[in-house]
């Protein structure tokens, strides 16, 4: 892969997870909220320990994949991350809940699955393979 397109892919994905990461801290009400309403997590205090720490990784994974210290290991945690987000959303919409996606603080209220889960799965795609050409 190409070098200048490699970092400016690795800057935009960055910048993306530091910006939602930040939406979240500050409005951690809401995004309790957005993550209660998935109806995955049947115990309330970690629900408030995932909506406390997960900005906070999100923000220093977008960092380190910005910065380049870590680069590898913060593309497979977000590659994980967003697997996972995935998975979530494709459950929510198995189960037609109508909720927020919680992505990107303060969401439309009405869901929006195909578009969530293409996002996702593109973002995977990206992270991916920065992250195998970050390997090589």
């Amino acid at each position: 892969m190409n070098s200048k397109l490699r970092v400016g892919l690795g800057f935009l994905l960055g910048a993306l997870f530091v910006y939602a990461g930040i939406m979240k801290v500050l409005d951690p009400a809401r995004f309790f909220e957005d993550v209660q309403n998935y109806d995955i997590i049947p115990w309330r205090w970690a629900t408030v320990i995932l909506t406390f720490y997960l900005p906070w990784l999100e923000i220093i994974c977008g960092m380190a994949v910005i910065a380049h210290p870590l680069r590898f290991g913060a593309l497979v945690i977000l590659t994980a991350m967003l697997l996972v987000f995935t998975g979530a959303v494709a459950t929510a919409w198995a189960r037609e809940l109508d909720i927020s996606c919680g992505c990107f603080g303060g969401a439309p209220s009405h869901p929006r699955y195909l578009l969530w889960i293409g996002r996702d799965v593109g973002l995977t795609i990206v992270a991916t393979v920065l992250a195998i050409a970050e390997w090589k």
